[in-house]
């Protein structure tokens, strides 16, 4: 009986490391992608901001200082330009592409459901270039002539074009997993639709929502070529726009790495800043408060 004890726990053993160098050789490319596309790149952008740079033509020194000293109200500005425009893209996205999403999944014929789904995520099909070529020129044969669009607006209207079927196709994923027992208790509680919405469904889609709102914000906050195609006026810019052109001469030149370098490094603390007071914040004072609570009620139990 001994024996055989002493045999199940040896199996079990031999079972667990094998399980564990299975799990290991599964992970091991992961870990190599991530350290190699990920890890050492922002190890670079890190450092490179804080590291003196030599000038190309007479190889004299130049001082850290100088990576920083573009950091101008103007560049600034388009920070905070591109910070806007991206929670605007944002919520419309949100707004319309969850109204959207929402209608379609309550919709009773697949076939609405697969044209629906097929027209809206279309423009994801085609070239991310060729899609701001037809925006730009529907704008311009409704004005009648050419090159018309001036004006910040056309930047918004061209990302929200460009986002808005990503965020509807992530919402209508997750609606389609909702139970239909917890739509059913719902009513069975006495609930109308306005409140089974509102009590159940956004609760359930909440992860959804946040995780599509992400996929919009960031790659907005940081989009490069849709202002200078899509608006012909100067000062339409943003902030990834400076930093593509900031990246292409980095190609040939060490000061303009180290300047975009730098810049990268801002947009990272910018957008760490937006994170906690986004969420990390509200938790916090959430979970505080559950603490406040929960003395109250030991103190008048």
């Amino acid at each position: 009986m001994v024996k055989k004890e002493i045999r199940m726990i040896t199996k079990f053993g031999i079972s667990i490391n094998k399980s564990s160098s299975s799990k290991f050789f599964l992970l091991l490319p992961y870990f190599l992608i991530t350290l190699l596309l990920i890890v050492i790149p922002l190890i670079i952008v890190f450092i490179k901001p804080f590291q003196p740079t030599n000038d190309a033509i007479d190889g004299s020194q130049i001082p850290v200082s100088d990576n920083w000293s573009f950091l101008t109200a103007t560049v600034w500005g388009k920070i905070g330009m591109s910070i806007l425009v991206a929670i605007i893209v944002t919520a419309v996205c949100v707004v319309f592409g969850y109204a959207f999403a929402y209608f379609l999944s309550l919709s009773k014929s697949m076939t609405s459901k697969i044209v629906s789904i097929s027209l809206m995520t279309s423009p994801m099909w085609i070239s991310f270039l060729i899609k701001l070529v037809g925006l730009k020129e529907l704008f311009d044969t409704l004005a009648g002539t050419t090159n018309s669009t001036y004006g910040m607006i056309y930047t918004i209207i061209a990302l929200i074009y460009v986002n808005l079927p990503i965020f509807i196709l992530t919402i209508y994923t997750f609606l389609n997993t909702i139970p239909k027992n917890l739509l059913q208790a719902s009513k069975d509680l006495g609930k109308n639709s306005f409140q089974t919405f509102f009590l159940v469904i956004l609760p359930y889609t909440k992860n959804a929502v946040i995780s599509g709102a992400i996929l919009v914000f960031l790659p907005t906050l940081t989009t490069a070529g849709v202002t200078q195609f899509m608006d012909n006026s100067n000062s339409g810019s943003l902030i990834g726009s400076i930093m593509l052109d900031k990246g292409l001469e980095a190609t040939s030149s060490q000061i303009a790495l180290a300047r975009v370098a730098t810049l990268s490094l801002i947009i990272c603390l910018v957008i760490l800043v937006l994170w906690t007071v986004a969420f990390l914040i509200p938790k916090t004072i959430k979970h505080y408060r559950g603490i406040r609570r929960s003395r109250k009620e030991n103190i008048n139990a």
